[in-house]
């Protein structure tokens, strides 16, 4: 207690579970929040929604094909993804851009 206040702890948030490929591209290419909100995409916030270490979502991203050296090997349009994200209008489900945009770069890496 400080004085008549006590202090509350905060609840740590928990993560979202072990990643899919869907929701490794989302957080680390388009910076799609849990809530379906917009961050700027980064290697340590996708490690800190999914609770791993930077270096082991490294390793899922080669493993599913979603790795920035492979994507940028297809067609697949990562900056027009990502400003589709970016400037979603309020009430549009940034996660089913996102969702679009995944199927897009999967038809992608199937044609190389």
């Amino acid at each position: 207690m400080l004085g008549n206040r006590v202090v509350q702890k905060r609840k740590r948030k928990a993560t979202d579970g072990p990643p899919d490929a869907f929701g490794l591209f989302c957080s680390y290419h388009l910076g799609v929040t849990v809530d379906d909100g917009y961050q700027k995409p980064s290697l340590d916030g996708t490690a800190r929604r999914y609770g791993m270490p930077p270096e082991e979502i490294k390793t899922l991203l080669t493993e599913y094909e979603i790795d920035p050296d492979t994507i940028s090997k297809t067609e697949f349009d990562l900056e027009g993804a990502q400003l589709d994200i970016r400037l979603a209008p309020e009430g549009i489900s940034r996660t089913e851009i996102a969702r679009e945009h995944f199927e897009s770069y999967r038809a992608c890496l199937g044609e190389q």
